[in-house]
């Protein structure tokens, strides 16, 4: 049975990475058999979010900067740390980035599809996106998780 996950995953912060790892796993665990994978999809405003230079578009983003630039080192490095944890502990489909069209395509390998975290259910979240509620998925069956 063929599974796949489509969460915050790239969110660079404890909470979301540590939930995809955990759901990801929870599933293997279940059945061997499984094969389970977090699909690797994210859109243009996550990409934005976590770039470390933000657009001088505001007094506030020319703050970050200069935080930023004070904190360079350190940035990168962590940074480099979530993509090499995401890398080794979670099974990733090959990379959709932001292409709608190709996440339909992908998507149809999939006998169960399931959305999640608490965080894709946050309206308030600026990264809302519609293919995070499985808008895409035309053949699987949907799981939500943590709704």
């Amino acid at each position: 049975m063929n599974i796949g996950i489509i969460t915050y995953h790239r969110a660079e912060n404890y909470g979301s990475v540590l939930q995809a790892y955990a759901l990801n796993k929870y599933i293997k665990n279940i059945n061997s058999k499984f094969h389970v994978e977090t699909i690797d999809y994210y859109n243009e405003t996550q990409e934005k979010m976590y770039n470390l230079f933000q657009s001088n578009s505001s007094i506030m983003n020319i703050i970050r900067n200069i935080h930023t630039l004070l904190n360079i080192k350190a940035l990168k490095n962590k940074k480099k740390a979530f993509k090499k944890f995401i890398s080794i502990h979670i099974s990733l489909s090959e990379t959709i980035g932001n292409d709608t069209n190709k996440l339909k395509q992908y998507a149809q390998k999939y006998d169960i599809c399931i959305c999640g975290s608490d965080q894709i259910w946050n309206i308030h979240c600026d990264d809302q996106d519609i293919n995070y509620f499985l808008s895409f998925s035309t053949n699987s069956r949907k799981v939500a998780y943590a709704p």
